[in-house]
């Protein structure tokens, strides 16, 4: 799989290409596009839940070990 990232103002477009069958549709690129602002929002989702699955506490509380993100307070 190959993937990237581009970012154009507020806005991120990720690619991905992967190996499919058959090989012909291999060269197909899958395009996703989303605001900067959900993105983030996304993976700090993420973290917080993989905190608390993990019983890590929650980001940026000092006992996660993962500082949160600057500017923005853990919810």
């Amino acid at each position: 799989m190959t993937a990237y990232l581009f970012r154009e103002g507020d806005d991120l477009t990720i690619t991905l290409q992967f190996w499919r069958e058959p090989p012909e549709r291999a060269a197909e690129i899958f395009v996703a596009e989303i605001p900067v602002a959900e993105f983030v929002e996304t993976l700090e989702d993420l973290v917080r839940s993989t905190c608390k699955t993990l019983g890590l506490g929650r980001p940026g509380d000092g006992r996660s070990g993962h500082p949160g993100v600057a500017g923005r307070r853990a919810d």
